[in-house]
């Protein structure tokens, strides 16, 4: 366990060294947006739960949002639809019907991510949920705190969230990302464990 430790740390001192190195020559992937650290994006990226009440610039949202749409998807369907709620009653609402976001009472932003399964009938969920991992890291890349909350394949909570958002029967719910400016903070982290990594076979 000690060594482990130490390689993690160690790798992620000289991931540190080599990003601080290139940050002197950002790499451009679209108008306006630099991108000179994205592997400390996917790091830093933390559940976070407190949040503060100053609201999430729609420019913000926007970019999260475009950020999802570049997600892979089986056969390019991109099944997704996202339903971004700002207002705070519905937000509270939210909070009080799913069992894990009372971190939603304080949250400014949450993003629904759902899916037309009749677009893609095996792979939505896993294109949906390529869309949400990406929400989370766009989110941490612009400043703000990001937590996943599960839905999909748990009746108890699909069917009530489908009935606040006024989701059509055909589609699904796959899963909610809380947003908002952190109001705690959370180091970055690898738990990169050796042990789980194979080569060539198990």
């Amino acid at each position: 366990m000690k060594f482990q430790s130490f390689y993690i740390r160690y790798g992620l001192n000289w991931l540190r060294q080599v990003i601080t190195k290139k940050q002197r020559n950002p790499t451009q992937i679209r108008e306006g947006l630099m991108v000179d650290n994205p592997l400390e994006w996917i790091f830093a990226r933390r559940s976070i739960r407190k949040f503060h009440s100053n609201p999430v610039d729609d420019e913000k949202i926007d970019l999260m949002l475009q950020a999802a749409m570049a997600a892979p998807s089986a056969n390019n369907a991109r099944p997704w639809h996202f339903i971004v709620v700002k207002d705070r009653q519905a937000l509270n609402r939210l909070a009080a019907i799913h069992p894990y976001a009372k971190m939603c009472y304080e949250a400014t932003l949450a993003i629904v991510v759902c899916a037309d399964p009749a677009i893609s009938k095996n792979y939505w969920a896993q294109d949906c949920s390529a869309a949400t991992q990406n929400i989370l890291l766009a989110g941490t890349s612009l400043g703000l705190g990001t937590v996943w909350l599960g839905v999909h394949a748990r009746m108890e909570r699909k069917d009530p969230i489908k009935k606040l958002f006024s989701v059509p029967d055909e589609m699904e719910v796959l899963s909610i990302v809380a947003a908002g400016y952190p109001a705690e903070k959370k180091q970055s982290r690898t738990q990169f464990d050796a042990g789980r990594v194979h080569y060539e076979a198990w």
